[in-house]
């Protein structure tokens, strides 16, 4: 009984520390007392130090001093260092404290390992975590396949992602839209528009990709035949066709879509995109014109490229007083 009471008192001052000194004596007690060994405890500890950037180098100090950690731990570590974004960080505590230390890994640390090699650009460790994937017997997992998936597609290795789509057993909305978005993205919008047609399901995010990857090549008309029929529209979706219009510098056809949004939905992608489409075509009274209205709207808050539109509008029409 005294030792949940101690363990209650030292939980509360770990969720109510007021200062840095504070939270390092807490976190002294709770190694020196042992209650840090607690697998309930130190999972919420851990979990606790790493929800904030000023508590989180405390969260890898006590994770060493764990006797026993788990994959819990050592994923919540890493996502918080790919959360900063620290991704070579990520990696190193995979490789120096997780591996090291021969904490068995469990369905979601591959994933997000993968994750982590995509975005710091390292094929090679990628390579390194799907080799781990099979070695470890996760080869068969859907969130681990998905980002497989993710990873050879953005590495440009689509043949790769097709192939681990192929030998799922399961596949996912997540899995579908996956390969998708790495057909456009290696621009193969034939074979994105296959699987798009072979989805049992479909979100919103299915639609974008696609009509994203017709404007991406300039058909216009085959995104905007997409853009008509899909079952319920986003700001993304209403901003890709505003851009596709862009591209090819066919304003009028940007404003319908532009006052054709609803206005829940339309958000500063959308007025800037008009905005920096009128200055492009040296419509500079219409970039200022539909600037008053943002701001007199308040629909959405202008940021730098907002202000790049219209100081070229105003530079050009000699009202830079504006």
């Amino acid at each position: 009984m005294a030792v949940r009471g101690k363990h209650e008192v030292l939980f509360a001052a770990l969720e109510s520390w007021k200062n840095l000194h504070e939270l390092n004596q807490v976190l002294s007690q709770l190694i020196v007392s042992g209650l840090s060994q607690h697998p309930l405890f130190a999972t919420s500890a851990i979990k606790k130090l790493c929800s904030h950037s000023v508590t989180f180098p405390r969260a890898t100090f006590l994770f060493d001093h764990l006797h026993h950690p788990d994959a819990f731990h050592c994923n919540t570590i890493i996502r918080a260092y790919a959360r900063k974004p620290d991704f070579p960080a990520a990696l190193r505590f995979y490789y120096c404290k997780m591996l090291a230390r021969s904490v068995p890994p469990n369905h979601y640390t591959f994933p997000l390992l993968i994750k982590v090699c995509t975005d710091i650009g390292s094929f090679r460790e990628g390579l390194k975590g799907h080799a781990r994937i099979v070695k470890f017997g996760f080869g068969s997992d859907l969130f681990a396949r998905n980002s497989l998936i993710r990873m050879y597609s953005v590495f440009g290795r689509i043949g790769n992602a097709r192939m681990g789509f192929d030998e799922s057993c399961w596949l996912d909305l997540v899995s579908y839209n996956s390969m998708i978005d790495g057909y456009v993205k290696n621009g193969e919008i034939g074979a994105a528009r296959k699987v798009f047609n072979e989805m049992p399901d479909r979100d919103v995010l299915s639609w974008n990709c696609l009509i994203a990857g017709y404007v991406g090549v300039g058909d216009l008309d085959a995104a905007n035949e997409l853009f008509e029929t899909i079952p319920e529209r986003d700001a993304v979706s209403w901003n890709c066709m505003i851009d596709g219009c862009a591209r090819v510098g066919n304003v009028s056809l940007a404003v319908k879509f532009f006052d054709r949004m609803p206005a829940a939905v339309r958000n500063v992608v959308s007025w800037n995109s008009v905005l920096a489409l009128h200055a492009r075509v040296k419509n500079y009274g219409e970039c200022l014109m539909l600037f008053g209205k943002m701001v007199e709207g308040r629909e959405a808050v202008p940021n730098e490229a907002t202000l790049v539109s219209v100081l070229t509008a105003c530079a050009n029409l000699g009202k830079l007083s504006m």
